[in-house]
């Protein structure tokens, strides 16, 4: 029996990365896929990249310091963990800007 994967397509924005990469990506998830298992793959594919090392090899730094959206609506790192993503869906992430 086959496993129908999902595709979904992760946008990063604003300074979280080192070099200049495609802004976009698409992900093929299993069903039941959460947005911190989709985060989690962006991580592992440009961990030498990201400005921010991430803590003990672990990516929580990143949900912690960043804005997580889900097809334009913000998620709570808590959220992140329980949210499924489903076929087309988009998670952005945002580097937080902040003024003065």
């Amino acid at each position: 029996m086959s496993t129908c994967m999902a595709k979904v397509t992760v946008k990063f924005h604003g300074l979280i990365m080192d070099k200049d990469v495609e802004r976009a990506e698409e992900y093929e998830v299993t069903p039941g896929a959460t947005v911190r298992a989709v985060m989690e793959l962006f991580v592992r594919r440009h961990l030498a990249s990201l400005r921010e090392e991430p803590l003990s090899g672990d990516s929580g730094k990143l949900w912690e310091t960043h804005v997580v959206m889900l097809n334009g609506i913000g998620l709570v790192p808590e959220k992140q963990l329980t949210t499924e993503v489903k076929e087309g869906d988009s998670i952005s992430i945002f580097f937080p800007v902040s003024g003065g």
